[in-house]
């Protein structure tokens, strides 16, 4: 990610990681909530290790991007 971001801790990553802003939304979710799902509206890979480091993160889904209902249809869920 260096050639996009300004973050100096985020120039290291790959683009198949989160950045510091992603994991701090997430950390900040995961000491705020008792059970956090976290919605991935993406068709590519990423990378889930961050996972093991959110005990409250109980539930993920992958929601594709080109997929235009599907994201809608997880409302109800």
């Amino acid at each position: 990610m260096y050639n996009f971001t300004q973050i100096q801790e985020d120039k290291s990553k790959h683009y198949l990681e989160l950045d510091s802003v992603e994991l701090g939304i997430i950390d900040y979710l995961n000491k705020n909530f008792d059970d956090v799902v976290v919605i991935i509206n993406s068709s590519n890979a990423i990378e889930m290790g961050w996972l093991k480091d959110y005990e409250n993160v109980n539930s993920v889904l992958f929601v594709p991007v080109r997929v235009k209902s599907a994201f809608n249809r997880c409302r109800k869920l």
